[in-house]
């Protein structure tokens, strides 16, 4: 099933499914073919298809090096906190008429974070 969303310059189509027996969608962040540079990714736009396809959920996976050396390339590592250094896009889903304070202290889901180990655990080395 595919949902679709006009973004700021395209359409947005999530790909839904079901992952064992829970619904699960997709949305690629750079766009199908991996058009899309990271500055010009609209967030904002991605994560609302996702929850306009009835997502409650979201789990991101990112590709990033590490100052670890025990951490080698390929390794799949679930954090609890992160440094946000989001920069030449916007910040916030909030702005002009709408104010909204919401907590870093715990940015990272427990429950989700439990899942994508388990996940994780049963695939081997990526």
């Amino acid at each position: 099933m595919m949902c679709q969303r006009r973004g700021a310059r395209r359409r947005i189509k999530c790909c839904t499914a079901a992952l064992a027996i829970l619904p699960c969608a997709s949305c690629p962040a750079h766009g199908r073919g991996h058009g899309i540079p990271p500055n010009e990714v609209n967030a904002r736009a991605n994560i609302d298809a996702l929850k306009r396809c009835g997502c409650t959920d979201l789990l991101a996976i990112s590709s990033v090096g590490s100052l670890r050396e025990e951490f080698e390339p390929g390794r799949f590592v679930i954090v609890d906190q992160f440094i946000d250094r989001t920069v030449q896009r916007p910040p916030s889903f909030f702005g002009t008429g709408m104010v909204a304070h919401v907590s870093m202290a715990k940015p990272v889901c427990s429950r989700l974070s439990a899942f994508a180990a388990s996940a994780g655990d049963g695939g081997g080395r990526l």
